[in-house]
C-alpha cells in the first residue's frame, strides 16, 4: 500500500506527463529506507518522448525534493524494456523488488528468472558502487570517523558487491543483513562490521576495483560511436553541449570509469603521504580543462557526467 508522500509522488508525475507506469525503486521500495533516504523514481516512456522529457523531469526533481523534504530524482525507463523476456539488469531489479505505485489499466512488471549477469551489466552495477563510495568524500584523505553521508555510501557499494556476488551463485537480497547471512563468508561480515570505518571504506573499495579489474567489457567501433553520441545528445538536451569531448573513439563511459578508478586508488587515510594518481589525465581534454586539479573537482565532473554518458535509459 502507498504512503500518503508516495501517492502525492505519483499523482505529481502522472500530471505532468500522463498515464504513464511510476515505479519506486530503491531504499523506499525495499523497506530498509530511513526518514531521511531518497526517493528513487523510475518513469515508463516511449523512447522517442524521452529526450523532449527530461526537462520536465528535472522540474519534478526539483518541486518534489522541496515538497517532501527529501531527495526525490525521477529517471526515465524506455518502456519496450519493461516487456517480456527481461534482458536488462536494471529492468530485472525493478521487476524483483521495486513497487508499482501507478500504472495505465493492465499493466504489470515482467516476471523474472534469473539475473541478466554479462560483462556490460556487471561493468555497470560495480561502477554504480564505486560512485556511492565516492560521492560525498571532502576530498582523497579519509576523515576519521567518516560523515554519515560517506558511511552510507559505503554501504551502498557494499550491498552492490554483496548481491553480485549472490547472483553470480543464483541467489539475491535487497538489504544488507539478509545477502550477508546467504552467503554466510566470515570476510564480508568482518567488511560489514567496519564500514562506517575509513578501514571498512578501504576495504569496500578494494572489493570492488578487484572486480572491475577482472571484467573487460569490449565495445564495437560502432558500439562506441553509438555511446559517445548519446552522451552528446543528452548532455545538450540538458543545456550542457559535450561535443568535443564525445569525439574520443573510446567510448565516454569507459574513460569516465577510468577517472573514478583513478579517483579511488588515491584515497587515502589522514597522515598517509603516498602521492595520489593523477586523475584528470584520463579525462577528454575538454571535460579536463572544466575539471581542474584537485581531488573533488574532477569527482564532481566524472559524477555530473555520468549520468550524461551511461543513464538509466542505457542500463
Amino acid at each position: 500500500m502507498s504512503t500518503t508522500r508516495e501517492q502525492r509522488l505519483a499523482d505529481s508525475i502522472r500530471a505532468s506527463l500522463g498515464d504513464v507506469p511510476v515505479l519506486l525503486c530503491g531504499s523506499r521500495a525495499t523497506g530498509a529506507a530511513t526518514a531521511t533516504s531518497d526517493y528513487d523514481v523510475l518513469v515508463g516512456l516511449p523512447r522517442r518522448r524521452i529526450p523532449f522529457a527530461l526537462g520536465r523531469l528535472r522540474s519534478l526533481d526539483r518541486a518534489l525534493t522541496r515538497e517532501l523534504g527529501a531527495a526525490v530524482t525521477v529517471n526515465p525507463l524506455p518502456a519496450d524494456l519493461l516487456g517480456r523476456p527481461v534482458r536488462n539488469l536494471l529492468v530485472w531489479k525493478v521487476a524483483r523488488e521495486g513497487r508499482l505505485l501507478a500504472a495505465p489499466r493492465g499493466f504489470s512488471l515482467p516476471a523474472v528468472s534469473a539475473p541478466p549477469l554479462d560483462a556490460s551489466a556487471r561493468f555497470s552495477y560495480l561502477l554504480t558502487a564505486l560512485l556511492n563510495l565516492l560521492r560525498d568524500l571532502p576530498g582523497e584523505q579519509l576523515p576519521d570517523p567518516l560523515p554519515a553521508s560517506v558511511a552510507h555510501g559505503t554501504g551502498k557499494a557494499l550491498l552492490h558487491v554483496l548481491q553480485l556476488e549472490l547472483m553470480e551463485r543464483g541467489g539475491y537480497a535487497s538489504t544488507v543483513g539478509p545477502a550477508l547471512a546467504e552467503l554466510d563468508e566470515a570476510r564480508f561480515d568482518r567488511i560489514a562490521a567496519h564500514a562506517s570505518e575509513p578501514a571498512g571504506w578501504l576495504e569496500v573499495r578494494d572489493e570492488v576495483l578487484g572486480r572491475l579489474a577482472r571484467l573487460e567489457p569490449a565495445r564495437s567501433r560502432a558500439g562506441s560511436l553509438a555511446v559517445n553520441a548519446r552522451y552528446a545528445t543528452l548532455a545538450g538536451l540538458r543545456g550542457r553541449p559535450r561535443f568535443g569531448a564525445a569525439l574520443s573513439p573510446r567510448p565516454i563511459d569507459h574513460r569516465l570509469a577510468a577517472v573514478a578508478v583513478e579517483l579511488a586508488l588515491a584515497v587515502r587515510r589522514e597522515g598517509d603521504g603516498r602521492p595520489a594518481p593523477s586523475a584528470a589525465l584520463a579525462l577528454p581534454r575538454p571535460l579536463r580543462r572544466r575539471a581542474g586539479a584537485s581531488w573533488s573537482s574532477i569527482r564532481d565532473v566524472v559524477v555530473e557526467e555520468w549520468s550524461h554518458a551511461h543513464p538509466v535509459l542505457a542500463q
